[in-house]
């Protein structure tokens, strides 16, 4: 293994960075176990990036949920107003 730890972590932090993704989320015992398997950085770097993708969808997935929700409510409600208007 070339490099300290310290330097595996920095470009794991760099590539995250610059994919556009937060770095300051990246699990470093994660990275730690890809230092110590003799990973690359950038299997470290991938794989963190597709679990902040991961909770992004579904993060957007549950806020969908809410919003079909509300529209189903709003929807009801003005089904009221309209019958009671009759």
């Amino acid at each position: 293994m070339s490099g300290s730890r310290r330097d595996y972590e920095n470009d794991v932090y760099y590539e995250v960075w610059r994919s556009g993704k937060n770095p300051d989320v990246i699990n470093y015992d994660r990275v730690e176990d890809h230092y110590y398997n003799g990973d690359p950085t950038e299997a470290a770097a991938r794989d963190e990036i597709r679990r902040q993708n991961a909770k992004l969808e579904e993060r957007d997935q549950d806020e969908r949920r809410v919003m079909r929700a509300r529209i189903r409510e709003m929807e009801a409600m003005e089904q009221k107003l309209t019958e009671g208007e009759k």
